[in-house]
């Protein structure tokens, strides 16, 4: 009887850690429209010459009182939710001290790292929750809305929209307060929503962006041929055994670059000791890597972009 109770408690504690396993972590930030309006963005000019605009967050916790104590107010929300979530002002603070912000433009290689790459890459969260807040005038009162929108970390697609709620119209609410009672109009659709999407990775797979190119002094090229096959034959082959459910879609194979702009990989893998982790495009890339390595004897780089791009350099690493 001892044995069977012991049997039933392991199998008990297995689903409460599986269930526990399957909410996603997530990281509260200001909306792209909020940091428009209010003017926190900054420009640069990357390796094209092109000029890019995107938010300063840093700059908003710094001049903004309020959107500092918002997030904080959101996180608390969600982590009484049960929902993991990387502190925005931490990583800001972590990535300031690596001084990666000062190389922001660039991976490597030349790709464009944006600084919500960085963010996404040094915080490891699944979903972005996009906060946007203005106050607005009722008569003689003042009531805050709050729209609120959830995206993948990883590929920026859609998770949750159109979460509109209003604080009580009145002076004496205090912003948090109002937040958490526009947060409790929509909760319910807006958890299911991410909640339901996370499920749906288990299933299909994350979504990544997989770019193979050549290093500048690569004597070869991705149409040589290795047993009976091109190189870019032999990797297509290699990605559709090891994505997920074999989902994928190349985009581009050219003698000097292989584009795959989707490529579904599973939300989990072992570890040749046995522990179980969480699938990164990193993870992907660095197998992918091995197999190239070992058909053709040349070395490559990894360029990782945010959490969900990769770029294999063939002839990078010497």
């Amino acid at each position: 009887m001892k044995k069977y109770y012991v049997l039933f408690l392991m199998c008990f504690i297995s689903i409460i850690s599986y269930g526990q396993a399957k909410k996603p972590k997530l990281m509260i930030i200001p909306s792209r429209t909020w940091c428009t309006q209010n003017n926190f963005m900054k420009t640069y000019t990357n390796f094209e010459g092109q000029q890019i605009t995107e938010p300063d967050f840093q700059k908003a916790f710094d001049e903004n009182p309020d959107i500092s104590m918002v997030i904080s107010a959101m996180q608390d929300f969600m982590i009484k939710e049960n929902y993991k979530v990387a502190d925005l002002k931490t990583i800001l603070a972590k990535i300031k001290s690596r001084s990666a912000r000062d190389n922001m433009t660039t991976a490597g290689g030349g790709l464009q790292q944006s600084a919500l790459d960085l963010l996404n890459k040094t915080a490891k969260a699944d979903i972005n929750v996009e906060l946007y807040y203005t106050i607005k005038k009722d008569g003689p009162y003042k009531y805050v809305e709050f729209n609120v929108g959830a995206t993948d970390a990883y590929s920026g697609e859609p998770i949750s929209q159109g979460n509109i709620g209003r604080g009580t119209s009145a002076n004496s609410t205090e912003l948090v307060n109002q937040l958490e009672e526009a947060v409790l109009s929509f909760k319910d659709k807006f958890i299911a929503d991410m909640d339901s999407y996370y499920q749906r990775l288990f299933e299909s797979g994350r979504h990544i962006v997989v770019r193979l190119t050549l290093a500048n002094n690569c004597d070869i090229n991705y149409e040589k041929e290795y047993q009976d096959k091109e190189l870019s034959e032999l990797i297509e082959d290699w990605v559709a055994a090891h994505a997920m459910k074999g989902n994928y879609n190349i985009d581009n194979k050219t003698e000097s670059e292989v584009f795959f702009d989707e490529v579904r990989i599973p939300m989990i893998y072992t570890t040749n000791t046995g522990q179980t982790r969480g699938s990164t495009a990193d993870w992907f890339g660095t197998e992918l890597k091995k197999y190239i390595e070992g058909i053709t004897g040349v070395k490559c780089k990894i360029d990782v972009v945010g959490l969900g791009e990769i770029n294999i350099i063939l002839g990078g690493k010497s």
